[in-house]
């Protein structure tokens, strides 16, 4: 097949790590900084999700008489609030200063 590699030969350029290799290659290390700061960034908003999610849910539950009313729920939530704002906003600001300095790469590279 066309496909197969021989044993010991390098990798080839159309697998997806290598056009993921020569893309990187091509990037300037701003843009590749950048890359990192957004995934940081997307990161922190998915945490933030999970903290809300995670204080609404409250642990396991064993039996079903065991379970949380809607009051303890909501109380739960509204109290875990401020701290998934925050760290949601954070993840905003983080994923856009990374946008911002994968943009500046692009720029100094002469490309845009």
């Amino acid at each position: 097949m066309a496909y197969e590699l021989d044993p010991g030969s390098a990798p080839r350029r159309d697998t997806l790590l290598g056009i993921l290799r020569a893309a990187i290659s091509r990037m300037s290390p701003r843009e590749r900084w950048g890359w990192a700061v957004m995934s940081l960034g997307f990161a922190a908003i998915v945490a933030a999700a999970l903290h809300l999610t995670s204080a609404t849910i409250g642990g396991p539950i064993h039996e079903f008489k065991e379970r949380r009313t809607y009051t303890e729920v909501k109380t739960a939530a509204h109290r875990a609030f401020p701290a998934t704002l925050a760290l949601g906003l954070a993840g905003l600001a983080i994923a856009w200063l990374g946008a911002r300095l994968r943009a500046s790469g692009r720029r100094s590279d002469g490309a845009g």
